[in-house]
């Protein structure tokens, strides 16, 4: 069975690149654009590993992975919190709110990738 990843992100080229990456690479992709739909999709569709967008529309990275964080039947989904803010303290607030590992956006998404081989193995 192919594991599932939810990338929520509001950039609809940066969903549709990962999406693509994912794919070839087996995984099964679902998306949302914002954080209260990230949230729900998280609930309807239980994925493997999340991929998060700190900077999201109607609810935060933060508070969404505050909540999956906090919640015992979602806390163990491994969460990649992605995003394109370059301030230490943004890296130290994600993980403090949950985060298994905190990337910076870039043109060069086999990080992304990598990453989440490594959290699904």
């Amino acid at each position: 069975m192919k594991k599932k990843i939810l990338i929520v992100d509001d950039d609809p080229d940066i969903r549709l690149v990962l999406e693509r990456q994912l794919k070839k690479e087996g995984y099964e992709t679902v998306s949302a654009s914002d954080g209260d739909s990230g949230l729900e999709a998280v609930r309807r569709e239980n994925p493997n590993l999340i991929i998060l967008d700190l900077m999201l529309p109607k609810m935060t990275g933060y508070k969404v992975c505050e909540s999956i964080k906090s919640s015992d039947k979602y806390k163990k989904i491994p969460v990649i919190m992605f995003t394109g803010k370059e301030e230490f303290m943004a890296e130290e607030l994600g993980k403090s709110f949950g985060a298994d590992i905190y990337l910076k956006k870039t043109l060069n998404q086999d990080e992304v990738i990598s990453a989440a081989k490594k959290l699904l193995e």
